[in-house]
């Protein structure tokens, strides 16, 4: 592959000339190496030493935080954590990042791991570079396990990042992705007060509680039936191969509630042969050019649809 002047191609992709690409080891401070915490933190002592866990990881920080008594901590002296520790998980929810705040002084659990960074690196750049695409590949590929995963601490030290030459452009870039993080989290408060605002709305609107301009009188009470065409799904058997992976969308609730509040269902996760909707008792509904089988939902009364 071709690379533009002034790149150059290495493990983590293409970067410019003068940006290198170490192991995490080799940007970690030399006398704090890369390490998890307390393997078993042992019962809530109050006043004891705050112990992170990745339930805490970009908390407040404060709230919910377990306190180890100072014999179980004692022997975990390599991994306390202090300001502008970057912290990593790497048992059960691997790749979760965080990093510690100004004032707090710790330890963390054992599914944590510490990236304490010696003076070439910015802690509030490496925050981000970790959490990007390209370090989150590189973790997940390395992960192991089958009932919990789990990434090693051996494994996690050489993993490699871009880094650019100066502390100024780490801390520009950092600067650049924070602004745009509390945007995201403004926007998010935004959108939790609006549909707050709706559901308080729908309340009072769709119960008549309160009326809109220029309607008035008793509202009428009707049965589903009237006012909408009610049918029942099917299933084709399953051990009937040539029933699947048809033309026919097939809709199970499954689809409905990976719309996420969305309201049209435009696709399906599986799909049936003409034969396989002639051979059962699912029914075509065809709206425009989109075709859907519904597939019966466990609940007391039918599910409908309204024409």
């Amino acid at each position: 592959m071709e690379v533009m002047v002034g790149y150059k191609q290495t493990e983590v992709g293409v970067i410019p000339e003068d940006w290198s690409d170490p192991q995490l080891t080799e940007i970690a401070r030399g006398d704090s190496p890369i390490c998890y915490g307390i393997v078993q933190v042992g019962s809530n002592t109050r006043n004891g030493i705050p112990v992170l866990a990745i339930k805490n990881l970009n908390s407040d920080y404060a709230t919910n935080i377990h306190r180890a008594s100072a014999d179980v901590e004692r022997p975990y002296t390599r991994s306390r954590i202090g300001p502008g520790d970057v912290l990593i998980s790497v048992k059960g929810t691997t790749g979760r990042i965080g990093i510690v705040p100004d004032g707090f002084h710790g330890n963390i659990s054992r599914d944590l791991a510490r990236l304490r960074l010696g003076e070439g690196a910015v802690p509030r750049f490496c925050f981000q570079m970790l959490q990007s695409d390209i370090a989150q590949r590189r973790m997940a590929t390395a992960v192991v396990g089958t009932t919990r995963m789990e990434l090693s601490i051996a494994i996690l030290k050489r993993v490699r990042i871009p880094l650019p030459p100066t502390k100024a452009e780490q801390e520009a870039i950092a600067e650049a992705l924070s602004d745009t993080d509390a945007l995201m989290e403004s926007l998010k408060q935004l959108i939790a007060k609006k549909r707050d605002i709706k559901q308080g709305a729908m309340q009072e609107l769709l119960t008549g509680k309160k009326r809109l301009p220029g309607f008035s009188g008793e509202w009428e009470v009707k049965r589903l039936d009237v006012v909408a065409e009610i049918r029942s799904g099917g299933t084709p058997s399953t051990n009937q191969p040539e029933f699947w992976n048809g033309d026919v969308l097939w809709c199970t609730p499954t689809d409905i509630t990976a719309l996420n509040g969305f309201k049209y269902l435009m696709q399906t996760s599986r799909t049936i042969t003409t034969q396989g909707l002639k051979c059962s008792s699912a029914e075509l509904i065809s709206y425009a050019d989109w075709q859907f089988v519904f597939v019966p939902v466990a609940v007391p009364a039918p599910v409908s649809s309204r024409k």
